[in-house]
Parts: structure tokens; sequence; C-alpha cells
């Protein structure tokens, strides 16, 4: 699904700025949990990091560039 979200700015020096961003939702068939999807991904050969929400795999997209969608398809793709 695709969701709307609040991205974190970061940390430190920006602890409480957020930016709008779209994400995308992630179930396996696969993995028993959530946790168990979001550490297989993290462990794939170009790793895919995420963030759990609402007991969910999400995808930020403000993170990614456009020149790694094909990378991040790849990867799901070959993960499952």
């Amino acid at each position: 699904d695709l969701i709307p979200l609040q991205s974190e700015v970061g940390g430190g020096t920006l602890p409480e700025v957020f930016l709008p961003s779209w994400g995308i939702t992630l179930i396996s068939k696969r993995d028993s949990s959530t946790a168990a999807l979001s550490a297989r991904l993290r462990k794939a050969p170009f790793p895919l990091i995420g963030r759990i929400m609402d007991d969910q795999f999400v995808l930020d997209f403000r993170t990614i560039a456009d020149e790694d969608v094909p990378i991040l398809l790849h990867t799901l793709h070959h993960s499952n």
C-alpha cells in the first residue's frame, strides 16, 4: 500500500523536524513477523532499510533515489 508519511529529518541537530513524504508498506507471505521481514531485507545483498510502523514494514521514498528503484525492485523480487 502507498501511505503518506511524516519523515524525520534527523536526530541530534533536528530532532523534531519532519517533512511530508510517501512510503509503501510491505507484507511478507514468507516471514512469520514484520521484524523477520525487516531483518531479512537488511541482510539482502543490497540491503533495504525501512521502519516498522503499526506492525507493518515501511519504505520511505524520501530516502530512495530514482536511480535506486531498479535495485530496490530487484532486491524485493529476489528476496522471496
